[in-house]
């Protein structure tokens, strides 16, 4: 019987595919993209670098998300809140979902990235490749 949730985080991990020099090199750089608008710094840093792309594009891609589920999150929620009673209760909690799902996606790539992988966001990662091209 296959598990959901380790299927979800079982991406596929190309890691082998990056030159370990550049790999060494860009580490920082590809942890810090994923700090919000910062998806770009890798690609200034050192546009050559292939595994520097990669982590730009995870970031992106998590930017861009970010944003999506965080307006649909406000709308949801503004709609929810006229509910009397528990309606503030029931936004909050869509809100923390929200906001740690985020959170928990952002470290998943910090900490790929550390750790040398190229390894794509479960469930978001393969969407777009703008940058790892």
């Amino acid at each position: 019987m296959s598990d959901p949730i380790k299927d979800i985080f079982d991406t596929p991990d190309n890691s082998n595919m990056y030159d370990t020099q550049d790999v060494n090199d860009n580490k920082v750089f590809a942890v810090l993209a994923y700090f919000g608008i910062l998806f770009w710094l890798p690609l200034v840093v050192n546009s050559r670098s292939r595994f520097g792309k990669f982590h730009a594009n995870q970031a992106f891609i998590l930017f861009l998300t970010s944003i999506i589920l965080e307006v649909a999150s406000n709308i949801v929620c503004a709609i929810i809140r006229i509910i009397p009673f528990i309606g503030g209760t029931i936004s909050g909690i869509i809100s923390l979902i929200v906001s740690a799902l985020l959170l928990v996606y952002m470290i998943l790539g910090m900490y790929n990235a550390g750790t040398g992988r190229a390894k794509e966001l479960p469930l978001i990662g393969g969407l777009i490749h703008v940058f790892d091209k």
